[in-house]
């Protein structure tokens, strides 16, 4: 019963946290009260519904969004975890958070998950062996 409820918010607060983040600075008293709301939002949505992978990518956006690269990072891996359908942005955004922290290697390994699942997606096959 509070999927589809959620559901229906979910794709509202996405497209608000997409236009505050466009339009005003980062540290705007607007985004800032924004962005508090919208966590809240998404903490009360996975609390409720566990298995909301999304819920869990929208939080780690905000917290790296807020500088918080450990915290995004165990909030990516929550949504990998809960089968997020696009895994593939999961890994790139996770990898950006790993470089942020200076973990290269990390940061790599997720790079090249997100470049295997993104050209398996797209049907494309690989020409040379990885390693």
């Amino acid at each position: 019963m509070l999927r589809p409820i959620f559901s229906m918010f979910h794709s509202v607060s996405g497209k608000i946290f997409w236009f505050t983040s466009t339009y005003f600075p980062l540290l705007h008293p607007v985004r800032v009260r924004v962005e508090r709301g919208l966590l809240w939002f998404y903490t009360l949505e996975v609390r409720l519904i566990p298995d909301l992978s999304d819920g869990y990518s929208k939080i780690a956006s905000l917290l790296a969004n807020k500088g918080q690269p450990n915290e995004a990072i165990a909030y990516y891996i929550r949504a990998l975890e809960t089968h997020h359908p696009d895994s593939a942005k999961i890994h790139y955004f996770m990898g950006r958070q790993k470089a942020r922290q200076e973990d290269i290697p990390g940061a790599i390994s997720c790079f090249k998950i997100f470049v295997r699942s993104a050209a398996e997606a797209s049907n494309i096959q690989p020409e040379f062996s990885h390693r």
